[in-house]
């Protein structure tokens, strides 16, 4: 029996911290500004839109991310919020679908 020896890399946790924190902040930003729209209009407000909001207005966290990984972290957190909701009907408005 061989043993392979394999190398292993860790980065330093000061490059990836303030990536994680942006992240974070765009995450707790997307659910809170979800959870304020079904709470005071009674709807649901998809991810899309969320880009493009935070696109339009420059928010700090979306801006301070990679395009891509900010676009894809606002909609995936839309999506689980969505499933959240999901078949929850408020004065005859259905969110799902």
């Amino acid at each position: 029996m061989s043993m392979i020896r394999v190398e292993r890399h860790q980065l330093h946790d000061r490059y990836l911290d303030p990536f994680c924190l942006f992240s974070r902040n765009l995450s707790n930003c997307v659910n809170y500004l979800i959870r304020q729209e079904w709470i005071n209009k009674k709807g649901f407000l998809n991810g899309y839109k969320l880009v493009a909001k935070f696109a339009a207005e420059g928010q700090p966290d979306y801006r301070a991310l990679p395009a891509n990984v900010s676009e894809k972290s606002s909609i995936t957190t839309a999506q689980e919020l969505e499933g959240v909701f999901q078949g929850e009907q408020c004065d005859g408005i259905s969110i799902g679908g």
